[in-house]
């Protein structure tokens, strides 16, 4: 590809933003499918639902809620551990024919490397045009691990886990991701910089990301983490979480570094929106648009604006129908709160989606943050 042809599609791609940007159309639905879980992890904020089974939503009722939302992008499917429903493939299989979703997102905690590798390339042998990202839970080397998810032999598995799924991904190029997730906790945080670069060296992963613990965990204790620690953290892992992009950068040099400024600095703005929150108080940048382009449903048909919110409605009060939901004055009130930065977290799907849909977000901060981290090295400030 030419400098010409790279311009071009720099171009498109800022008009692509532009468009998505001004819409704020309903693009990302978190759907949490299960909260049956075979981890005890004390900083889980769905611990209230765990072991439950009874009143999860059937296929049949998942198909419903499919063919009621508006088109949508993303479909994230969390839990519980998300791989414990043996019809998983066939309800993304649904959301794909039903809501056009592009890309699908699945956390799991790894403890079933066999299922979840094989449940996975169902998943890509059925939805040829999807582009599916398998996040496995990784918090500390050995026994921390072990002893964060409450299982031993834990660390094990998820070794075990990221193995299979990288020689699958070679089968589905430019189609599967493989990445890590780690909570920042209070057993933790000390030694996250080192698991980072573990992690780097030892395996070939597209990605390793770092969430600080949010919502109301089993464990209170857990969220006890000093705000300079967390700003180490961030510092710290950053140039490795760059090292990820730069292994699998593509383009020619203008497409490269416009999508290296865009990484950077979209990572950069998640830090500075989380640091800022949880260490200050701090409001967000741009509004939350929670209830209006990004959503929850419960594994038992609840209705949520976030995931960190009391349920509005239950689908099936509603016929099953989720865009009645979404479009009903209940959703109202929980825009508006979220809109006037009254519940403002550190939830990063939701920092995203904001950031997605402010022009003062994509096109100054980010852009700013980028240049301010190649100037100073400044991660978080």
């Amino acid at each position: 590809m030419g400098w010409l042809d790279s311009l071009f599609q720099a171009v498109g791609n800022i008009r692509c933003e532009w468009r998505t940007m001004r819409q704020r159309r309903f693009h990302f639905l978190i759907f949490f499918v299960t909260g049956r879980c075979n981890a005890r992890c004390p900083f889980c904020f769905y611990w209230r639902e765990r072991g439950q089974e009874a009143d999860e939503l059937s296929l049949t009722e998942i198909e419903r809620l499919a063919q009621t939302t508006p088109p949508f992008d993303i479909l994230l499917l969390s839990g519980g551990e998300p791989f414990l429903r043996a019809d998983l493939a066939g309800l993304v299989s649904l959301f794909n024919q039903h809501s056009g979703i592009r890309v699908a997102s699945i956390p799991t905690n790894g403890l079933l490397p066999e299922r979840v590798t094989s449940t996975t390339k169902r998943i890509l042998e059925s939805n040829p045009e999807l582009h599916l990202s398998i996040n496995l839970s990784l918090d500390g080397l050995g026994e921390l691990h072990d002893r964060t998810r409450g299982v031993t032999g834990s660390f094990g598995k998820v070794e075990e886990c990221v193995s299979l799924l990288t020689q699958l991904r070679q089968s589905y190029p430019g189609r599967l991701e493989v990445t890590l997730n780690s909570v920042i906790c209070a057993e933790n945080y000390e030694t996250l910089p080192k698991l980072a670069r573990y992690a780097a060296t030892h395996y070939d992963l597209d990605g390793h990301f770092f969430e600080i613990i949010r919502g109301d965990p089993e464990d209170e204790s857990t969220k006890a983490v000093p705000h300079e620690a967390l700003r180490r953290v961030y510092e710290q892992v950053f140039p490795i979480q760059m090292g990820y992009f730069r292994r699998r950068a593509r383009g020619s040099f203008p497409l490269r570094w416009w999508r290296r400024m865009t990484f950077a600095g979209n990572l950069l703005y998640q830090y500075r929106t989380q640091y800022g929150n949880y260490a200050h108080g701090r409001r967000w940048d741009a509004p939350c648009l929670a209830g209006q382009t990004i959503a929850v449903v419960d594994y038992n048909g609840n209705v949520r604006a976030c995931e960190l919110h009391t349920p509005i409605a239950n689908l099936r009060d509603h016929g099953g129908d989720f865009g009645a939901i979404y479009c009903s004055s209940a959703m109202e009130p929980e825009r508006m709160q979220a809109q006037s930065h009254q519940c403002d977290c550190t939830h990063v799907c939701f920092i995203t989606s904001s950031r997605m849909h402010s022009p003062r977000a994509r096109f100054w901060l980010v852009p700013w943050l980028y240049l301010r981290y190649l100037l100073f090295r400044q991660v978080v400030g």
